[in-house]
């Protein structure tokens, strides 16, 4: 066996690699905002229906009209999750951004500065818990708070 002694694949920066993953989660944040789009003009759509089947005063189809209202609206609510993983995806690529830059500008990174910058992309207190907990690995980082850290909310706005 030759033990890497005549590597076929070319020596890749890691700046290079960032802004490679960083592109792939742009592209699939592109691609799930329009799904998202449609998705949200179809509940539309039967949130219309719904209130034009109430409108009949026909008590079976005010019963459907209902249903279907009812489920509209837990659709939108689970749509949320959508916006909560698009801004967590965001959030990702800009940090990666962040290390990318830095590599690129061939200084050597301080490294208390380019942490607190990736955090301060973090909106969401669980996004924060969670980086603290990686970031910092602080000694009084039990099972219960590594727990809280990995346990995720929506956060409505």
């Amino acid at each position: 066996m030759d033990n890497g002694a005549s590597n076929p694949l070319p020596s890749i920066p890691l700046a290079a690699v960032l802004e490679l993953v960083a592109m792939q989660l742009e592209v699939a944040m592109q691609n799930a905002a329009s799904q998202a789009e449609r998705l949200s003009a179809s509940v539309a759509a039967f949130t219309v229906i719904g209130a034009r089947m109430r409108a009949t005063n026909d008590p079976t189809l005010m019963a459907f009209a209902r249903s279907i209202e009812d489920e509209a609206g837990r659709a939108m609510m689970a749509m949320q999750f959508h916006d909560q993983l698009a801004q967590r995806v965001t959030h990702v690529r800009d940090a990666l951004g962040d290390v990318h830059d830095e590599l690129l500008a061939g200084n050597s990174p301080r490294w208390d500065e380019l942490v607190a910058k990736m955090r301060a992309h973090y909106t969401m207190e669980d996004e924060r818990r969670l980086f603290d907990l990686v970031m910092w690995a602080f000694p009084g980082a039990t099972a219960q708070r590594r727990e809280e850290a990995l346990t995720s909310s929506v956060e409505l706005f």
